[in-house]
């Protein structure tokens, strides 16, 4: 919108959800939110009019609300995720500027499955083209401030260190 030669934006302060993502080799439609997930020392950040959850439920679904300065989060997934799994995993993140944490595999009782793990270091590309048209995601504005909307994805094959089964 432009008004006397100005473009002004708009922040999205609704609550919303990703209903599709775009990757290097296409775009995906039939996305799966975490069915469980158990979060240890985090908050809640929501879009400014949206729905207040615990921290735990932050991380379920295709929602943008999220927990902040997790120490632990574990996420279980409906579908079976065994070696060979064809698909995919993504995560988004405020402002792209987190890093310096690690994710790893874990068995149906909750235990890492070897020495399986992934490494998001400050040399790890997040993402703002999360519409996939070049365009760059628009501004949130949460119940603790703005961020843009950042994204991340990952394979089975990026996880490295292991042995066995990953």
């Amino acid at each position: 919108m432009r008004a006397g030669g100005v473009l002004n934006l708009k922040l999205i302060t609704h609550d919303f959800a990703i209903d599709s993502i775009t990757l290097a080799n296409g775009r995906y439609a039939d996305l799966e939110g975490p069915a469980s997930a158990w979060v240890t020392d985090g908050y809640v950040a929501k879009p400014a009019n949206g729905q207040t959850v615990s921290a735990n439920e932050a991380l379920l679904g295709l929602g943008v609300n999220f927990a902040g300065n997790i120490s632990t989060a574990e996420v279980a997934f409906a579908t079976t995720v065994t070696n060979g799994f064809p698909g995919g995993f993504f995560m988004v993140e405020v402002n792209g500027d987190d890093y310096d944490f690690v994710i790893r595999p874990l068995d149906e009782n909750r235990n890492p499955i070897g020495n399986w793990s992934l490494t998001v270091s400050s040399a790890t590309p997040w993402s703002g083209n999360l519409t996939g048209d070049g365009k760059m995601a628009l501004d949130v504005q949460y119940d603790i401030g703005a961020g843009k909307i950042n994204g991340l994805a990952f394979t089975l094959g990026d996880f490295a260190g292991g042995t066995g089964p990953s």
